[in-house]
C-alpha cells in the first residue's frame, strides 16, 4: 500500500464474465503438450507428446483484450530456478502469486500472467513470467523462442541470474545472439534497427556476495558500468569475433538502453526454499534491495511503443501481437518481421475495435429506440437538443458520434497517421450508414439532389421505422377517414343530407389533423397514397351526388307532379263539386221560384176569385137593389175585369217563364264555362306531365359568316307534341368553364336560329334545347340535345392579306382591283342582289386582285385591304332581319 500511495498506481484485479475469481497468474503462452485447469490453476505436461510449438490460452487473450489503456509490460526471463517468480509477485505486494518452485524441476511452462494488475493514471502496468532456460524439459529452440516472444512483447526485459557474471558466462546466452538473427524490423533488413522497438534491458544480478571490481581511476564500478565496460565489452586484436563477442554485440546493439541491478541474497538455504512463507525471515538488506528494485520499475515503467512512430499498444493490440508472434514462431525457419506483424496487429485491431463498436452501436440505438418507441420522425436536419434526440437521425448521431469518437481514441493509441484514422473512421461511418445521391424532381426547374440511406446498420432501423410509420398512419388515417366513409356510403336508394361540400370540408379538417398525428417518414407517402384514393372516392361520391340529385330531383319532379296532378285532382273535384253546388242550387233556386210563382199565382188567383166573388156579390146586391139595366152595366164590368186579370195572369205567367229560362242558360253557361275550365286543366296535365325529348340533327347552317353563325335542327323523336317552345345557347370552345350564353328562345314552330356578334376565327359549342312550358320563365321542363361545334370564317381582307401571290403581287394591284371593286359596286347598285350575282362579282373582284397581284409587287397591301373592305362588306352585311341565309 505504501509503495502503491507513493509511486501514484492502484493495485486493481482483472476479470472474466462468466468466470469466478481468477487465480493470481495463468498462462498466457504455453506448450502445446500441456493442458492447464483453470478450476485448478494448474498446468500438467503430456510426457507422451512433443513439444513442438506453442499455443494461447483463449481466457488469457480476453484478459488482455479487456485493458483498454496503453500496457507497460515488465517481462522476466533467465535461468530456472533463480526466482524470477518472486521479483514479479513482491511488485504485486505478494510473494507468490507467481507459483514458485521448490526443486529442481521448473514450475513455469511457456509465458504466465498476472491476474492483477499496476493501475497508473496514463497506461496499465502487466508483469508476464517466463520459463527457465535451460529447463530439463526445454530445448534451445523452446529457450530461444520464449526469449523472443518475451522480448518482442515487453516494455522493460529483466534478464535474471545469479551472481556476479563474466564474459565467459554471455556463452550459455547464445539465445540473444540467436534474437539478433531471428528478427528483423522490414522484409530485406538486418537487425541494426531493432533498438528502436525493442524493450530496455534490466539485467538482474541476484545473491551477489562479493564486491564489484574498481574502475582504473580507482573508484568503485557501478553494476551498469561493470556489465557494460566488463562483461559486454568485445574482445579486440582478433581476426575473429568469439561467441561472447556476438552475445555482447547483440545485445548492445538490439536494446536500447542497459542497465544492472544487484540484489544480495535473502537468507540462508532453507529461507530460498521456502520464502514465500518465511517473508518475515528475510534479510533486511534483501528486502530493502527488492523494493528499490519494485521502485526503479515502477519509476521508469513507460508504455509499450508500437512500430508507427508515436503509437503505443493497448491491452487489445497486444493480445493481437501475442497471437501473431506465436503463430510465426511456430513456423519452422519463420523470421519475425516487426513492421508485418504491427501492420496484421493493426488491420486486426481496426476490425476487432469496429466490429466491438459496431455491434455497441447496434445495441445501444436497439436500446433507445424501444425506450423511444416506434415509429418516430426520421430526422433531416441536426437537431438542438443533441443530448436526447427525438428522431432516427438524431439518436444515431449522437451514439455514431460516441463510437467514432472512442474508435479514433482507442486507434489513435497505436497509428498517429490522420489519413489512416480518417480512413478508418469513414469505413466505420459507411458501416454504420450508407448514403445515395438521389436526383428530385428530375423534370421540373427546381430539381436537386437529395441523400438516401442503401447501407449500413442504420438502414435496418430507417426500413423498420418506415414499416412501422407506413402501419400508424395508415391506422391514423383510416381511424379519421370511418366517419366520413361512413356518411359517403349510401345507396342508390337513400338520400343522404351529406352534401358534396361538407365532404371538402371534413377531408379538409381530415388532412390538418392527420398531419398533426402522423408520425414517421411514411406520413407524406401514405398521404399521397389515400389522397389518391380520397380523390378517387372524391369522385365517385360526387359523381353519385349528383347521380343521386338527379334522380332525387326527377323523384322531387314527380313529386311536385303527383302533387300537381294531386292538387289539379282536388281542383277538379272542388271544381266539380263547385258545380254540382251550383246545380243543386239553382236547382233549389228554380224549384223555390216555382214554388214561390205557384204560390203567388194561387194567391193571386185567390185574390181575384175574391175580388170576383164580392163584385158578384156586389153585383147581385145591385142587382137585387138596381134596376135591369145596371145589371147589363155590371155584368160587362165584371166581365172586363175578369179579362184584366186573366190578362195580368198570363202576363206575370210569362215574365216568370222568361225568368225561369234566363237564370237556367245562366246556370247551364256557368256549368259549361266550368267544364271548360276543367277540360284546359286536364290538358295543361297532360301537357305538363310529357317531357318533350332532345331536339334531333342538330346541325350547323351554310349561312354562317366572321361575326355569326347559324345552326338547325329537327323536332325531337319523342313527345314532339308537348314541345312549346326551344331555347339556343352557345360558348367559345376554348373556354369550356364559361357559362354557357343563351342568344335565342324560338317558337314551337321554329326549327333554327341564327347567332351575332361572335369573334372572327373562333370555335364555338352550340346547344338547343327543347322545352315544355312558359317561355318566359327560367325554371323549363326540357332536355338538351347534343353539343355540336363551329367556326366563324376568317374575314375576307385578313386572308387576302396573307395571300402568297400578294407579296409576289406589285403596283398594278392597287388600282386594279379598285377598279374591280368599284365595277362590283356599281353592278350591285344597277341589278339586284342574288346569291348568283353576288357569288360572281366576288369572283370578278378577287380574279381581278389576282391578276394585278402577278403584275407588280408595291401596291400589294393596299389594293388587298381595298377588296378585303368591299368583299367583308359584302360578305357579313347581308339583311339581318331575318334568319333567312342569303
Amino acid at each position: 500500500m505504501e509503495l502503491q500511495q507513493s509511486r501514484n498506481f492502484k493495485l486493481r484485479k482483472l476479470t472474466l464474465p462468466g468466470i469466478g475469481s481468477l487465480p493470481s497468474s495463468i498462462p498466457l503462452i504455453y506448450p502445446n503438450n500441456a493442458k492447464y485447469d483453470m478450476a485448478k490453476n494448474e498446468l500438467s505436461l503430456d510426457k507422451s507428446k512433443t513439444r513442438s510449438s506453442l499455443k494461447v490460452l483463449p481466457e488469457a487473450i480476453k484478459l488482455l483484450e479487456s485493458i483498454q489503456k496503453p500496457v507497460a509490460v515488465v517481462s522476466i526471463c533467465g535461468p530456472c530456478r533463480t526466482g524470477k517468480s518472486y521479483i514479479l509477485s513482491r511488485m504485486l505486494g505478494s510473494a507468490d502469486a507467481f507459483a514458485l518452485g521448490h526443486t529442481m524441476d521448473a514450475k513455469t511452462f511457456g509465458i504466465w500472467i498476472g491476474t492483477s494488475v499496476l493501475e497508473f493514471d496514463e497506461f496499465t502496468m502487466l508483469l508476464l513470467d517466463t520459463e527457465g532456460i535451460d529447463s530439463v524439459d526445454a530445448e534451445a529452440l523452446t529457450d530461444a523462442n520464449i526469449l523472443v516472444l518475451s522480448v518482442l512483447l515487453s516494455s522493460c526485459f529483466i534478464y535474471n541470474s545469479i551472481g556476479v557474471p563474466k564474459k565467459g558466462d554471455l556463452n550459455s546466452m547464445m539465445q540473444f545472439e540467436m534474437i539478433a538473427r531471428s528478427i528483423i524490423e522490414k522484409p530485406g533488413e538486418d537487425g541494426s534497427t531493432l533498438s528502436k522497438h525493442f524493450p530496455d534491458f534490466i539485467w538482474l544480478l541476484r545473491d551477489v556476495m562479493l564486491q564489484l571490481p574498481a574502475a582504473e581511476d580507482g573508484k568503485q564500478l557501478s553494476p551498469t558500468d561493470y556489465i557494460i565496460q566488463r562483461v559486454l565489452k568485445r574482445g579486440q586484436g582478433r581476426n575473429y569475433e568469439s561467441n561472447t563477442d556476438k552475445v555482447a554485440g547483440a545485445i548492445i546493439t538490439s536494446f536500447p538502453s542497459i542497465k544492472c541491478v544487484m540484489i544480495s541474497s535473502p537468507g540462508d538455504k532453507d529461507i530460498v526454499q521456502n520464502i514465500a512463507s518465511r517473508q518475515q525471515d528475510l534479510s533486511p538488506i534483501f528486502n530493502k534491495e527488492v523494493e528499490a528494485f519494485v521502485h526503479h520499475l515502477c519509476d521508469h515503467a513507460k508504455p509499450k511503443c508500437g512500430y508507427a512512430i508515436g503509437s503505443l499498444v493497448t491491452g487489445p493490440l497486444l493480445a493481437r501481437m501475442v497471437a501473431e508472434y506465436v503463430k510465426i514462431v511456430n513456423k519452422p525457419g519463420a523470421i519475425p518481421c516487426i513492421s508485418d506483424v504491427w501492420s496484421a496487429t493493426i488491420e486486426s485491431e481496426y476490425v476487432r475495435n469496429m466490429n466491438q463498436l459496431l455491434k455497441e452501436y447496434d445495441d445501444e440505438m436497439g436500446e433507445m429506440i424501444s425506450k423511444r418507441g416506434m415509429p418516430m420522425e426520421e430526422g433531416d436536419k441536426e437537431e438542438e437538443d443533441k443530448k436526447n434526440p427525438t428522431t432516427l437521425l438524431g439518436i444515431h448521431r449522437k451514439i455514431c458520434q460516441q463510437k467514432t469518437t472512442t474508435l479514433i481514441e482507442r486507434v489513435g493509441r497505436f497509428t498517429t497517421s490522420q489519413k489512416s484514422i480518417g480512413d478508418l473512421t469513414s469505413k466505420f461511418e459507411n458501416a454504420l450508414v450508407t448514403f445515395k445521391e438521389v436526383l428530385i424532381d428530375p423534370n421540373s426547374g427546381k430539381q436537386h439532389f437529395e441523400k438516401e440511406i442503401v447501407g449500413g446498420i442504420l438502414k435496418k432501423y430507417v426500413d423498420q421505422n418506415y414499416k412501422m410509420s407506413q402501419v400508424f398512419c395508415r391506422a391514423v388515417f383510416e381511424c379519421l377517414y370511418d366517419p366520413i366513409r361512413k356518411r359517403t356510403e349510401l345507396k342508390v336508394d337513400e338520400e343522404s343530407q351529406y352534401t358534396f361540400e361538407q365532404l371538402l370540408q371534413d377531408l379538409q379538417t381530415l388532412y390538418t389533423e392527420y398531419h398533426k398525428k402522423a408520425v414517421g417518414p411514411a406520413r407524406w407517402e401514405v398521404y399521397e397514397e389515400k389522397t389518391e384514393y380520397i380523390e378517387q372516392k372524391k369522385r365517385a361520391f360526387e359523381s353519385f351526388v349528383g347521380y343521386q340529385k338527379k334522380m332525387f330531383e326527377g323523384a322531387q319532379r314527380v313529386a311536385e307532379a303527383e302533387a300537381k296532378n294531386h292538387k289539379f285532382n282536388e281542383t277538379i273535384m272542388l271544381l266539380e263539386a263547385q258545380i254540382n253546388q251550383q246545380r243543386e242550387t239553382n236547382e233549389k233556386q228554380l224549384s223555390q221560384l216555382q214554388n214561390h210563382h205557384e204560390a203567388e199565382l194561387d194567391k193571386m188567383q185567390k185574390q181575384i176569385e175574391a175580388k170576383m166573388q164580392t163584385e158578384k156579390k156586389h153585383m147581385e146586391q145591385m142587382m137585387q137593389a138596381n134596376v135591369h139595366e145596371t145589371r147589363t152595366k155590371l155584368e160587362e164590368k165584371l166581365e172586363f175585369q175578369c179579362k184584366e186579370y186573366q190578362e195580368e195572369f198570363q202576363c206575370m205567367q210569362q215574365n216568370h217563364e222568361q225568368q225561369m229560362q234566363q237564370m237556367q242558360g245562366k246556370a247551364e253557361q256557368e256549368l259549361k264555362d266550368m267544364e271548360s275550365i276543367k277540360e284546359m286543366l286536364v290538358q295543361q296535365n297532360d301537357i305538363f306531365k310529357s317531357k318533350p325529348g332532345p331536339p334531333q340533327n342538330i346541325r350547323s347552317s351554310s349561312f354562317r359568316g366572321a361575326t355569326f353563325l347559324k345552326m338547325r335542327w329537327d323536332p325531337p323523336s319523342t313527345n314532339a307534341q308537348s314541345v312549346t317552345h326551344y331555347k339556343a345557347q352557345y360558348k367559345k370552345a376554348k373556354h369550356p368553364k364559361d357559362p354557357w350564353h343563351t342568344f335565342k328562345k324560338t317558337e314551337k314552330q321554329k326549327l333554327s336560329a341564327v347567332a351575332r356578334n361572335l369573334k372572327s376565327d373562333t370555335d364555338y359549342d352550340f346547344r338547343v334545347k327543347s322545352l315544355n312550358g312558359n317561355i318566359n320563365k327560367v325554371d323549363e321542363n326540357g332536355v338538351y340535345g347534343e353539343i355540336i361545334r363551329m367556326d366563324t370564317r376568317w374575314s375576307m381582307a385578313a386572308k387576302v392579306v396573307v395571300t402568297p401571290g400578294v407579296v409576289v403581287g406589285g403596283a398594278l394591284l392597287t388600282p386594279v382591283a379598285v377598279a374591280g371593286a368599284a365595277a362590283e359596286r356599281v353592278w350591285d347598285a344597277i341589278n339586284p342582289q342574288t346569291k348568283a350575282t353576288k357569288f360572281l362579282t366576288g369572283i370578278l373582284s378577287v380574279g381581278a386582285g389576282a391578276l394585278g397581284a402577278v403584275a407588280g409587287t408595291i401596291g400589294a397591301p393596299v389594293g388587298s385591304v381595298a377588296v378585303a373592305v368591299l368583299l367583308y362588306d359584302k360578305g357579313d352585311h347581308s339583311p339581318q332581319s331575318s334568319d333567312d341565309e342569303s
